[in-house]
């Protein structure tokens, strides 16, 4: 195909980006999740590190604030040299006329056709600007570089946020099975009791709404569960289709210490700390480069020139010129500036600080819930164990001919809750966990270097 002036078509456009997707999508889904067994924690993360399209686009950012720093580092570092060739053909022969012992005298001053070649280079020697400004880009590939672990952090709370989610509801449908055939046959002994006579039609009636009301439980939380296989799905960079099994189990341990150890951790190690440092500190260069426009700038310029013209006594010469300038007129809009790039500096020092309490406020609230949820799964043990001496009870007693099948079949669902109920909560403390481990930050195991962020792990965990 070749190119066109031709406009296209937005319509078009779409629906073939829309057929492509769709076919990108779902043979990556078919290829991903078709014949996969139960993903653990572990291999989500994995996946999601390697194709989340927020990692992938903060990869890029910090690429190309890379890329930016280096091209003016050595804008900087090399001299500007300016080539160029002028060619020059006239009508006619340039001539001067000047009276000589009474008469007129023709001769030339320039040759009808002539080249010249000139080469020039020019060295800044003071314009400290220049380097202020190489400094903030330098800073600002440092910021995407903690961006980009930030970002990751991030990914993997969402990812384990999701995960969890899905492992409690996948826990809680067994138990609302149970229920659904604990109803039924509460419904069935209802109806035969009432063709017998003993029972009352509003009985069966209640009994059958109960069943339908657990069965529409039942399909609700089908639905919620497909829909957060998608919302894992998407998370993890996959077609959203629903088709993805993870393992029942979820574990993760969590960090270790009181509280003033995990905020001091948090303080010295969190991602967005150090670029909230270097923030600061580029909003600190651009008032050094406000500062520098006040002084003047001192060029060396220095060249080579070659001509044609047979009327030059010399065809070839060097020349250079050292210069210094300093503009005048843009006194009022300098100070303006420096004062700007000083509020700057005042804005990025409060947002720190006010990053500061976030992260503070964040670990204290993943502490509290994770303590929540272990006072929660203590509870949901408590529960259980109750509901296992009932359900043993009542077989005992069924066996013996003095409890309905319904009743045992209510005892028996009343357990595959509690059931529920336990693994639901031992989900929601391994969250926890995680949500406290990502808030806390990485563990540094080296001296973090001053030029990007180190990936390493978490914290100490307790058993």
């Amino acid at each position: 195909m070749f190119p066109s002036c031709a406009s296209p078509d937005p319509g078009k456009t779409r629906k073939e980006e829309a057929r492509r997707c769709m076919e990108l999508l779902n043979g990556a889904g078919k290829e991903k999740a078709g014949s996969q067994a139960p993903l653990s924690l572990e291999e989500c993360l994995r996946l999601a590190m390697e194709n989340s399209f927020a990692l992938r686009k903060a990869a890029l950012r910090k690429e190309i604030a890379a890329l930016g720093a280096k091209a003016l580092s050595r804008s900087l570092l090399l001299p500007r040299v300016d080539v160029s060739l002028v060619h020059m053909d006239r009508s006619s022969k340039p001539l001067v006329e000047t009276p000589l012992m009474g008469r007129k005298i023709r001769f030339p001053v320039m040759d009808k056709r002539i080249r010249v070649i000139r080469a020039e280079a020019t060295f800044p020697l003071l314009d400290l600007s220049r380097w202020f400004l190489s400094a903030q880009v330098e800073r600002g590939a440092e910021i995407q570089g903690y961006l980009e672990e930030a970002v990751r952090q991030g990914v993997r709370a969402e990812v384990t946020a999701r995960y969890g989610a899905l492992a409690a509801l996948e826990a809680s449908l067994p138990a609302l099975q149970a229920r659904v055939e604990a109803d039924a046959q509460r419904a069935a002994d209802a109806h035969a009791l009432r063709k017998e006579g003993f029972a009352l039609a509003q009985d069966a009636d209640a009994a059958a709404l109960a069943l339908h009301r657990s069965r529409d439980a039942l399909r609700s939380l089908k639905r919620e569960i497909l829909q957060a296989r998608r919302d894992l799905e998407q998370a993890l960079g996959l077609p959203p289709a629903g088709k993805i099994r993870i393992q029942s189990s979820l574990h993760v341990d969590a960090p270790r210490g009181r509280l003033e150890d995990l905020v001091l951790h948090a303080l010295l190690h969190r991602p967005e700390l150090f670029a909230s440092d270097r923030a600061l500190l580029l909003k600190k260069e651009k008032a050094r480069a406000a500062v520098a426009d006040f002084l003047p700038k001192l060029l060396l310029n220095f060249g080579l020139q070659a001509t044609t013209d047979s009327a030059q006594v010399h065809k070839f010469w060097a020349f250079g010129t050292l210069s210094a300038f300093v503009n005048l007129f843009e006194g009022l809009g300098k100070f303006s500036r420096l004062k700007g790039a000083r509020r700057e500096a005042r804005l990025a020092r409060l947002e720190r600080t006010e990053l500061y309490g976030t992260v503070i406020l964040q670990v204290a609230r993943a502490c509290k819930d994770l303590q929540d949820a272990r006072e929660a799964e203590a509870r949901a043990e408590e529960a259980l164990k109750l509901a296992r001496e009932e359900a043993d009870k009542g077989m005992r007693l069924f066996r013996e001919g003095l409890l309905r099948k319904a009743d045992l079949a209510a005892l028996r669902a009343g357990l595959a809750g509690a059931e529920a109920a336990l693994a639901g909560a031992r989900a929601k403390r391994a969250v926890a966990a995680a949500m406290l481990r990502l808030a806390v930050g990485p563990e540094m195991k080296e001296k973090k270097r001053e030029k990007g962020p180190r990936r390493t792990g978490t914290g100490g965990a307790e058993k």
